[in-house]
C-alpha cells in the first residue's frame, strides 16, 4: 500500500464517520445537520479556485489580508441568512446552525464559516437602489479554501436530513 492509498483510506474513514454521527444527529433531533469535511491542499493562491467553471452561476467570495497571510475563497452556498431586522435574530438563527455542525474540531484546519455582509447603517432606511436587497446577508458556503498560519485548507460542506 503507498502513501496516498493510506492518505486515501484515512479521509475515506474519517468523512464515513462525520457522515453516520451527521445522519445519527439529524433523526435525533429531526432537523437538518450541516457536515463539514476539511483537507490541507497545497496552494499559496486562493483566487484562481474561483474561475472554476462548474457553475457560473454560484454565489462567488473572496477575502484576503495580505499582510496577515490570510484569505478566503467561498464558492455555492448551503445556507443563506438574510436579515432585516436587529443583529439579534441573525445571532440566534447561526448559534442553532452551529449546534447541528458535524465538522473537524480541535484540529489545525479552520472551521466552517459564515460569510457576507450587511449595510454600513443597519438602522437608516434603504434608498431605491438598495430596496430589493436585504439589509444583510451571510452565506455558509459549499466549496471554501482557507488560508492561515497553518496552512491551505479546502472545506466542503452540505447538509444532511433526518432519515
Amino acid at each position: 500500500m503507498n502513501l496516498k492509498s493510506l492518505k486515501s483510506t484515512a479521509y475515506s474513514s474519517d468523512i464515513k464517520n462525520k457522515v453516520k454521527q451527521a445522519v445519527d444527529l439529524a433523526n435525533a433531533q429531526a432537523n437538518p445537520v450541516v457536515l463539514s469535511h476539511a483537507v490541507h491542499i497545497d496552494a499559496v493562491d486562493l483566487l484562481p479556485i474561483l474561475t472554476h467553471p462548474a457553475d457560473r452561476h454560484a454565489t462567488r467570495i473572496y477575502l484576503e489580508r495580505p499582510s496577515q497571510g490570510f484569505a478566503m475563497a467561498a464558492m455555492g452556498n448551503i445556507i443563506t441568512i438574510d436579515y432585516h431586522n436587529g443583529i439579534d435574530s441573525l445571532l440566534d438563527k447561526m448559534k442553532k446552525i452551529r449546534s447541528n455542525m458535524v465538522y473537524d474540531s480541535g484540529t489545525a484546519c479552520p472551521k466552517p464559516s459564515f460569510l457576507g455582509g450587511h449595510a454600513f447603517n443597519p438602522n437608516a432606511e434603504s434608498d431605491e437602489t438598495w430596496k430589493s436587497f436585504p439589509r444583510g446577508r451571510l452565506v455558509l458556503p459549499e466549496c471554501l479554501a482557507t488560508r492561515n498560519d497553518n496552512g491551505s485548507w479546502m472545506t466542503i460542506s452540505t447538509i444532511v436530513h433526518a432519515g
